[in-house]
């Protein structure tokens, strides 16, 4: 009996299943004739302001700071753009798909590519590029806004309509200033921000528009850093978030084209940005900072020749210069001679037996190889003065290798006598603490002598 009703029932179900089927094509078709009829709309409200539109990237509000563009789409489907990051204006063809709802892409490579080209350099490291986007998810359009959501990271993205001055120069002011804000070439080390008395030094990394500041509490006397943003404005730059050291806070800077100074832009606040060869305060027991923190300060890891693609990539940039952010341009020729020659990293090593620091290399006996010796010669150290923050290194005759031919290729390199002389100079080092486990050594005599060790 049983089996007779589940039998009889069985026309009932394929007529359900046949209806389901049905409905689901009907629902699809509509679905697909809205979202054309949607990216219809967009396309005529994405052309309809007369100056376009202007749109502030922030790719990772976390690392980034922020970059102007601004867009006029036409009706051949051609989009001119002009940016504060690129000099030139350029050109480039858009469309909308139907890959995830209403998509706007950019089909040719712009400004926005560039955001996302890896080959851009982030903190002298290829094949991260700038986190950018060229293809976006459309929330929302209005003829005042258009709200949008990136596709690959699903970071919000807003275009307002854009005025007659975003093309015949404010873009290019932005991009002025910001520039201004990197430092100059064979420029002292030191960049000494005053604010009503009160000082720090200010490290500045173009790529990605952001700012590490270090500063000396006024009541702990602790050294402390912080991080911030950067924009470019009509005046000069903003910061996001506010700098804020000892009570004083500040958002802003104005350039002032007569002095060629960035002077300070906030209410209630005097002081301007200064090159100096000097601290702009001592830097307390940074050396204490640096041993405790840091087993191993060092330049890059650099690949090689053979291996795999990232490790070529890395060979490549260290030949290239793509490493002169981690030393003074003194230490570059002889660097890429020491990478090939096989080394693949240069350390100062503080706590091999917790009695001073041990001058190292490390790497392989040519630049193919992937084999790993080292090369270690004992310093001698002298702190300078009771602020724990100067100190000077003397040469011994203590040596430490595992491979005898990888020390003697080292040692013949003129890059090796390059190091040893910079690190053994008499005049000795100013020990800067950075954000990242990072500490710069910077020569006493002259500050454009300097050399950036990173926690390994």
């Amino acid at each position: 009996m049983k089996t007779r009703e589940i039998l009889w029932l069985l026309p009932l179900f394929s007529l359900f299943a046949r209806c389901t089927v049905q409905e689901d094509y009907i629902f699809e078709e509509s679905a697909t004739a809205r979202i054309k009829a949607y990216i219809t709309a967009c396309q005529t409200v994405i052309t309809q302001p007369e100056h376009g539109w202007k749109v502030l990237f922030e790719p990772n509000k976390q690392s980034l700071g922020g970059y102007h563009v601004v867009m006029k789409f036409h009706e051949d489907g051609s989009v001119r753009m002009v940016c504060d990051f690129l000099e030139e204006e350029s050109t480039s063809t858009y469309s909308f798909n139907e890959s995830q709802g209403a998509v706007l892409c950019m089909d040719s490579y712009s400004a926005l590519h560039y955001l996302s080209d890896p080959r851009v350099p982030r903190n002298g490291i290829l094949g991260v590029g700038l986190e950018g986007e060229f293809e976006f998810v459309i929330k929302e359009v209005t003829p005042d806004s258009m709200v949008f959501f990136g596709k690959k990271r699903g970071e919000p993205v807003v275009f307002y309509p854009a005025e007659e001055a975003d093309w015949t120069g404010r873009m290019a002011l932005y991009r002025n200033h910001i520039e201004k804000m990197a430092p100059q070439e064979d420029s002292p080390f030191f960049r000494a921000l005053t604010m009503n008395q009160t000082a720090i030094n200010l490290v500045y990394d173009p790529p990605t528009r952001t700012i590490i500041y270090t500063y000396s509490d006024d009541k702990s006397k602790q050294i402390l850093s912080a991080w911030t943003r950067v924009y470019g404005t009509e005046e000069g730059v903003r910061f996001s978030p506010a700098i804020r050291v000892n009570g004083v806070v500040l958002d802003q800077l104005r350039y002032n084209n007569t002095t060629h100074l960035f002077e300070v832009g906030t209410p209630g606040v005097v002081g301007s940005l200064r090159y100096s060869n000097t601290p702009p305060f001592p830097f307390y027991n940074s050396l204490d900072m640096l041993q405790a923190r840091s087993t191993f300060a060092c330049t890059p890891l650099v690949g090689s020749i053979s291996g795999s693609l990232t490790s070529i990539i890395d060979f490549i940039e260290a030949l290239m210069g793509g490493h002169s952010i981690y030393m003074t341009s003194e230490l570059q020729f002889g660097y890429r001679a020491l990478v090939m020659a096989g080394m693949k990293q240069f350390r100062i090593i503080w706590d091999i037996d917790g009695k001073g620091p041990w001058f190292s290399f490390y790497g392989a006996k040519n630049a193919i190889s992937e084999a790993q010796y080292s090369l270690s010669y004992k310093l001698n150290m002298e702190v300078l003065r009771d602020s724990r923050d100067q100190v000077r290194f003397t040469w011994t005759d203590e040596r430490q290798t595992n491979d005898a031919e990888f020390a003697t290729a080292m040692v013949q390199q003129p890059g090796f006598a390059a190091f040893r002389t910079f690190i053994i100079d008499p005049a000795g080092f100013t020990i800067v603490p950075s954000s990242n486990e990072r500490f710069y050594l910077v020569n006493l005599n002259d500050s454009k002598r300097w050399l950036l060790l990173s926690k390994e």
